[in-house]
């Protein structure tokens, strides 16, 4: 009898320990820790995944290593990260069977900085150019692409220096980073000197969630909550930021990322407003319209980034 009760002990304990593996969500945002994934931080901290019924892990790629979160996402060591829409379909087409699970961002970041006024695109013709060797290029060399204009890259990890140096002619930037960080080590950069893309009819979702095909198909309720719990947490964040900054100071501080509250706190309302529908200005985490992933896609293929076809109902799965 007592080993009978041993043996029913023994299963039940491996069947807990089963169900808590299945429950267990290794998350790497795509950068270090700062506001951009600010939901995330939130969600963990205040329980709201663990509400849901998983177990989050949040792990964080190293400023200086060589590898992308793509990467670990592809080895298995990950099971869900962020990427840009246009990164996300590269990674595809390149072979990393991945599948949206959450859309975040509505609306493009990318700008163009120059030490001149830049009226247009084509202004950056002959230019000396930084951009990310990380990424987030994409829809420079489509726009580079549709309108025949040639331009020396310059690639850089991250920050300012090239250009605040003069190094070089112009850079690309994110809204919510670089060009807050050109602000407090120049000032104003004119804004005549300032392309966005926004304005030039490249204004395409960024930040998303990704997991990989075979994770989604073996673990789609986890998958669901997780993206459900993170949206909670980006509403939760937009509504309480002061608290938000402090959940975001814990991350960064157990990093060593050097920052401050007021560079935070401006990410953040900027990375929130990046997340409004464009057209009704409201926030929503809406797969990104069909019509407009076509046409996405289209332009991809074009420039030579994509070769193959990613069928919409293939990819987007929130």
């Amino acid at each position: 009898m007592r080993r009978f009760f041993l043996i029913i002990t023994a299963v039940l304990l491996s069947n807990s320990l089963l169900q808590g593996q299945e429950n267990k969500i290794i998350f790497m945002p795509h950068w270090t820790p700062q506001a951009q994934f600010a939901g995330y931080y939130v969600a963990q901290e205040k329980g709201f995944y663990k509400e849901a019924g998983i177990d989050v892990e949040i792990r964080h790629i190293g400023l200086n290593s060589r590898k992308n979160s793509s990467s670990y996402l592809r080895s298995g060591e990950i099971n869900i990260t962020t990427l840009h829409l246009l990164q996300a379909m590269v990674n595809k087409d390149g072979g990393l069977d991945i599948v949206n699970i959450l859309q975040t961002s509505q609306n493009s970041s990318i700008l163009c900085v120059a030490h001149t006024p830049l009226p247009s695109f084509k202004s950056l013709e002959g230019m000396k150019v930084g951009l990310w060797k990380t990424g987030f290029t994409e829809s420079a060399i489509i726009a580079a692409d549709e309108m025949d204009v040639s331009y020396e890259a310059v690639p850089f990890l991250n920050g300012i220096n090239l250009f605040v140096a003069k190094a070089i002619d112009a850079t690309f930037v994110t809204s919510y980073n670089e060009f807050k960080h050109l602000f407090y080590s120049v000032g104003n950069v004119p804004a005549e000197n300032v392309l966005r893309f926004s304005d030039i009819g490249y204004n395409y979702p960024e930040d998303g969630l990704y997991t990989t095909s075979a994770y989604y198909n073996t673990h789609k309720e986890q998958v669901d909550k997780f993206a459900e719990a993170s949206k909670r947490g980006w509403e939760y964040a937009a509504t309480h930021p002061d608290e938000t900054l402090k959940i975001i100071e814990k991350y960064t501080s157990e990093a060593n990322i050097a920052t401050n509250e007021v560079l935070q706190r401006e990410m953040l309302e900027e990375v929130l407003r990046l997340q409004l529908d464009p057209a009704t200005g409201k926030r929503t985490f809406a797969p990104v319209d069909e019509k407009l992933y076509n046409t996405i896609l289209t332009k991809a293929q074009n420039a030579g980034l994509v070769m193959g076809d990613i069928k919409y109902q293939d990819f987007i799965k929130q």
